[in-house]
C-alpha cells in the first residue's frame, strides 16, 4: 500500500509495487503505514539531506575566512549575503530532513481527527494535515480499470468538490482500513 500523506494528489496511478499494509493500535486510535524492512529509501534520503545541510551550515563560515580572490571587493555586505544565504538554506534543509519521508495516516478516535503525517528515522511523527471527522463526508475505494493495477482510497470532505487521495494499494489491503475509517466517522 502507498500512503499519500500530503493529500494534494488528484487522480493517482502508482506504477511501483506497493508495500504491505501495517495497522498499529495506539491508546488514542491507530496508525496506518507501509511496513518497512531494515533499511528504507526514506531513511537514506533523510541522512543524505542532513549531511548536505551540515555542509551548507559550515559553508556559511567560508566567506569570512576566505581571503583570496575577488569576492566582490571583500565587502561586508557581500560576506553577509553569502553567509546568510548558506545558513538559511542549511537550516531549511536540516529541518526538512527532520520531518521524515515515511508517510502515515493517523486515525484518532478520541479527538475525532484524521491526521496525515510523516515519520522520520528517529520514529518521530510530524503532522502535515489534520481533518476533523465531522468534516469528512465519505470515504470510498476507487477500483482500477486496468488489470493488476492498484486501487485507491479517497476521502470526500464537506464543501469540497474534489476528493482527496489518501492511499493506494490492493483492494484486499485497503478494505479493512476503509471499514475502520467508516466506523470511526459514523460513531
Amino acid at each position: 500500500m502507498t500512503v499519500h500523506a500530503n493529500a494534494f494528489y488528484g487522480q493517482i496511478e502508482t506504477g511501483r509495487r506497493s508495500a504491505p499494509l501495517q495497522m498499529r493500535e495506539t491508546s488514542w486510535g491507530y496508525i496506518v503505514a507501509e511496513k518497512t524492512s531494515g533499511s528504507d529509501d526514506g531513511h537514506h534520503a533523510e541522512a543524505i539531506l542532513r549531511v548536505l545541510a551540515v555542509f551548507m551550515l559550515f559553508s556559511s563560515i567560508l566567506p569570512w575566512v576566505y581571503f583570496g580572490g575577488d569576492l566582490a571587493n571583500n565587502t561586508i555586505a557581500a560576506k553577509l549575503a553569502l553567509s546568510s544565504g548558506f545558513f538559511v538554506i542549511g537550516v531549511a534543509a536540516y529541518l526538512h530532513a527532520g520531518r521524515g519521508f515515511k508517510n502515515e495516516i493517523q486515525i484518532d478516535s478520541e479527538r475525532r481527527e484524521f491526521r496525515l503525517a510523516t515519520r522520520n528515522s528517529r520514529n518521530i511523527a510530524s503532522v502535515r494535515r489534520t481533518i476533523k471527522m465531522n468534516n469528512i463526508d465519505s470515504c470510498f475505494l476507487k477500483r482500477s480499470t486496468r488489470r493488476h493495477a492498484t486501487s485507491q482510497m479517497f476521502l470526500r470532505l464537506r464543501g469540497r468538490a474534489q476528493p482527496i487521495a489518501i492511499a493506494a494499494g490492493s483492494e484486499r489491503e485497503l478494505r479493512p482500513m476503509l471499514e475502520r475509517i467508516a466506523y470511526v466517522v459514523r460513531h
